[in-house]
């Protein structure tokens, strides 16, 4: 509600005068609506959806989701983890995947949304349970995170799909354990509750934990240019331009027999 007050009247309503026309357009709730509402805190600019408040990550991933349904059997056990605060996105995500026999199963510590209280380095799951893990921007808030990466991997089959989303900060990942205040991460990783901060070598990491990785940025996503700005991607794709960092590159993971090391 806070959101709407802030942010105007649904297009529903604004749509009555002449210039009210849509620009923007949510793949999760299918929506049109005239513009996004900034992110907070922050503020990130035109971030999300002023309906179902999906932002630019769930966006991608969701329409990542439409176009490759084909690889995933038709009733999947799928598992969320960290799946926020957003109950629309999570209704959405049950919906298509836990109808006709399926199976969605939300995960973490926080209590909001999570059907299974579980500590992603130790989950409460037995091995090769899952043919789909979704983990977004939840790894840069653990400390063991290969740990976690095992982890999803053991709860993963063999041959079946992981889709990981972090905010990349860096070339390289920047990671010290001594860095513990607030104010001292935000300047180091990018968020006063964040851990380290991920580089473009983020896919390096997952190939050593046993998962084969292709990264996919909105632009290998979205084609055209039109549907980035209509979709609220503009932003990413030029921060991308700009810094040579993928901004929102979601990491889309197969889980291999054995991992590099041999484990």
């Amino acid at each position: 509600m806070r959101w709407h007050v802030w942010h105007g009247l649904p297009l529903k309503a604004s749509g009555l005068f002449a210039f009210a026309r849509p620009e923007r357009y949510c793949p999760v709730c299918e929506r049109f609506s005239r513009y996004f509402v900034d992110d907070w805190p922050g503020p990130r600019p035109d971030a999300r959806c002023q309906y179902c408040f999906a932002a630019e990550r769930e966006r991608l991933v969701w329409r990542f989701l439409e176009q490759n349904a084909a690889l995933f059997p038709p009733r999947p056990s799928v598992l969320h983890i960290g799946p926020g605060d957003i109950p629309y996105v999570v209704s959405k995500m049950k919906a298509r995947f836990g109808g006709g026999g399926g199976v969605y199963i939300t995960a973490g510590l926080e209590l909001r949304q999570v059907v299974v209280k579980t500590d992603v380095t130790s989950m409460a799951f037995a091995d090769e349970v899952f043919d789909l893990v979704y983990c977004s921007h939840v790894l840069e808030h653990v400390e063991q995170d290969r740990t976690a990466l095992r982890e999803i991997r053991r709860v993963l089959r063999v041959g079946s799909y992981a889709i990981f989303q972090v905010p990349i900060v860096a070339a390289k990942t920047l990671e010290d354990p001594t860095v513990v205040d607030p104010e001292e991460r935000l300047a180091a990783f990018g968020a006063t509750d964040h851990v380290r901060g991920y580089g473009a070598d983020f896919a390096a990491r997952l190939r050593t934990e046993g998962f084969l990785v292709e990264t996919f940025q909105v632009g290998d996503v979205v084609k055209e240019e039109a549907e980035v700005s209509r979709l609220g991607l503009a932003r990413a794709v030029q921060r991308a331009t700009v810094t040579g960092l993928p901004k929102e590159a979601l990491f889309f993971c197969r889980r291999s027999a054995r991992t590099l090391a041999g484990r």
